[in-house]
């Protein structure tokens, strides 16, 4: 399997740096944001992200269940993982999004976003086989 590349988005800088660390340690090529802004402004850029990990609240501005909902509607096939210190919590548009609560351990992140994008890579081969 090639690279897998992760955008996480978590604006307590301990807890995005635990996770970082975690999923660079397993393989992963791992991109990073504080906040939804520099989220979307790494997704509108040249790297194709396969997987989003968020956490719901964000701080100022728009939080992880409207930022998974965007990224959804914009990049159907990208694997959403959303997490969160409160019971589960998830975006009714995005009926695929996997949930985590904190604390989570980071190889259950790391499996399921593994998980994700086989089944992500599977579709885009079975759709461009026609």
């Amino acid at each position: 399997m090639t690279c897998i590349t992760v955008l996480v988005v978590e604006d307590e800088p301990l807890m995005r740096m635990t996770i970082v660390d975690a999923l660079e340690d397993a393989n992963f090529e791992v991109h990073e944001a504080e906040h939804a802004t520099s989220a979307l402004a790494t997704l509108y850029g040249n790297i194709e992200i396969e997987c989003l990990v968020t956490d719901v609240d964000l701080g100022d501005g728009m939080d992880g269940l409207r930022l998974a909902s965007s990224v959804h509607g914009k990049w159907p096939t990208m694997g959403i993982i959303v997490v969160s210190g409160k019971d589960r919590v998830m975006p009714a548009d995005v009926p695929d999004a996997k949930f985590f609560k904190k604390p989570y351990k980071p190889a259950e992140i790391a499996g399921m976003i593994r998980e994700l994008v086989v089944a992500r890579r599977k579709h885009l081969v079975r759709t461009a086989a026609g």
